[in-house]
């Protein structure tokens, strides 16, 4: 009750599992096999497997006063992870997959053991102390590992020169190579050694049969060519990688990869680009990093009184506006820096995913006008650019009508399917007490030995039984139709609130509630308008 929403995360996946730790951080697990953990709203680091974590638990291992994030996963292991790095401290595996982790005083000693289940009643005690021999395996484990880390990667390192050696061997024995043998002994003589990756973002509108996207176009900065490009991003591709590999033929010193952002969000694109000759057989990989802005959908356009959208939001702010415009080109995808010489500022951008204007706003005095028939948007926007200006309190007032209108037909809706539930579940009631009654008559029929009577009766009750199975069908579409639009109606209180910031915020997710609670539609939409009554 008069909860406020104090932060929002978003993740790729359904959340599995929460676990609270100490101070404001608490750890998570997604349903694609995430385990991490968080600070406030910051995310401090996370860990991706093949295997789903079924169940956290937050256990002091080291006996530091601090906890430590304990991992049940569907294979059966449990591992302890450090809650600063996720470092893994301690592991141990069970025989099937983990049912469940408790902490409790089995032994009743005074002191809490960690306590495993699998899910073909495997238990397994753990007890971790000074004294423990949990503890000193946890310690001597990490050491261990730490010392394991450090050999695979020279390990690695050498396996890497080694082969790369014994290629160059192979190219010496072959004939016609005695004059490169020279070359041929040194790897990084296969590219030239100022060779760059040139990269640009560029978002793409809808042409022909190729859907609206953002176009990431590499270059090398000479006679070289592009591989293998491989992309690592957060919540944009399956698995979180994308692999592009074209043919022996298509294979040129540039290439061009399209990606398309499934909502606003702001994403990290690391990419590792494989580059050589044509005639190359090993390839030197390039790592680089380029952030995505969360508003990277949204093309700037020239600003046109013609088509401007009817919804709108207005709000006064205490900013400058070359404050909103370093907002603005920190947040949008621009070729350049945008840095009008105006005295007041007026901004279209094109929404490329349905090709609809967004228009920015802002007078000397500090009022700023977002235009945009997406409510949703203009949350966003209220809250990105709240948080980039640190404004902790702000009061909203807008309009949207198209969303406004269909917030009203479906309140109407709402109302129309909770009358045919209450008809029919009478209905279903009533034939319930008939068939009771026809049931009772076929077998008194039945007793008497009236059989055609009977056979009347049970046929009777063959058909009102059809009936209320129909009945029910219906019922069943109705509630489904009835949950859709109250999801939808619980989306739009969402929306409404993420058009203020603050306290304002809360009110009128409240406000919005007690109109939905007395169904006043009119209410409900005057609290989304004006976020009070």
């Amino acid at each position: 009750r008069e909860d406020q929403l104090i932060s929002e995360m978003q993740e790729t996946e359904t959340i599995v599992s929460l676990c609270p730790l100490i101070g404001a951080r608490f750890g998570y697990a997604l349903a694609n096999g995430t385990v991490g953990i968080y600070e406030r709203s910051n995310r401090n680091w996370r860990i991706k497997s093949r295997s789903i974590a079924i169940v956290l638990q937050a256990y002091d291992v080291d006996g530091d006063g601090v906890d430590e994030l304990v991992t049940g996963w569907s294979n059966g292991k449990v591992d302890i992870r450090s809650d600063r790095n996720g470092e893994v401290i301690f592991k141990d595996s069970l025989n099937s997959s983990v049912a469940g982790i408790v902490k409790a005083d089995y032994r009743v000693p005074g002191e809490n053991l960690l306590i495993c289940c699998s899910n073909e009643g495997e238990v397994r005690g753990f007890k971790f102390s000074e004294q423990g021999v949990n503890a000193a395996a946890a310690n001597l484990y990490k050491d261990q590992q730490e010392a394991i880390r450090d050999l695979a990667q020279k390990k690695q390192a050498l396996l890497l020169e080694h082969q790369n050696i014994q290629d160059a061997i192979e190219k010496i024995k072959k004939p016609g190579n005695e004059q490169n043998k020279a070359i041929a002994l040194d790897p990084a003589a296969e590219i030239p050694a100022n060779t760059e990756i040139q990269t640009i973002l560029t978002v793409e509108q809808n042409r022909n049969d190729s859907p609206a996207h953002i176009a990431i176009r590499m270059k090398t900065s000479n006679h070289t060519i592009i591989r293998v490009v491989t992309l690592f991003a957060e919540g944009l591709f399956k698995g979180e990688c994308l692999v592009v590999h074209p043919a022996t033929n298509q294979v040129r010193e540039n290439i061009v990869v399209p990606i398309i952002p499934p909502r606003d969000a702001p994403v990290d694109l690391h990419l590792q680009i494989f580059v050589g000759l044509k005639s190359s057989t090993l390839y030197h990989v390039f790592e680089l990093a380029r952030p995505l802005p969360m508003f990277s959908m949204y093309l700037l356009t020239e600003n046109s009184p013609e088509g401007e959208p009817k919804g709108f939001i207005s709000f006064t702010i205490n900013e400058r506006i070359p404050r909103v415009l370093v907002w603005i080109n920190h947040h949008f995808l621009l070729a350049q820096e945008y840095a009008p010489n105006t005295p007041s500022l007026f901004v279209t951008f094109l929404a490329v995913r349905n090709n609809e204007k967004l228009i920015i706003k802002m007078q000397n005095t500090g009022q700023i006008t977002i235009r945009t028939d997406d409510m949703e948007l203009a949350g966003n926007i209220v809250q990105s650019l709240g948080k980039f200006l640190n404004i902790e309190v702000l009061q909203t007032a807008g309009d949207f009508p198209q969303e406004l209108e269909t917030l009203q037909k479906v309140f109407s809706h709402i109302e129309e399917y909770q009358t045919v539930r209450q008809r029919i579940s009478s209905d279903m009631a009533e034939h319930a007490n008939i068939i009771r009654s026809f049931l009772i008559r076929a077998e008194d029929s039945r007793l008497i030995g009236d059989i055609t009577a009977m056979k009347r009766h049970y046929l009777d009750l063959l058909n009102l039984n059809r009936d209320l199975i129909n009945g029910y069908k219906i019922r069943c579409t109705n509630h489904e139709e009835l949950m859709k639009n109250l999801r939808y109606l619980n989306q739009m209180v969402q929306k409404a609130g993420n058009l203020r910031i603050g306290k304002f915020k809360t009110i009128t997710i409240n406000q919005c509630r007690s109109a939905i609670k007395t169904n006043n539609a009119q209410l409900l939409i005057k609290s989304i308008k004006t976020g009070n009554v």
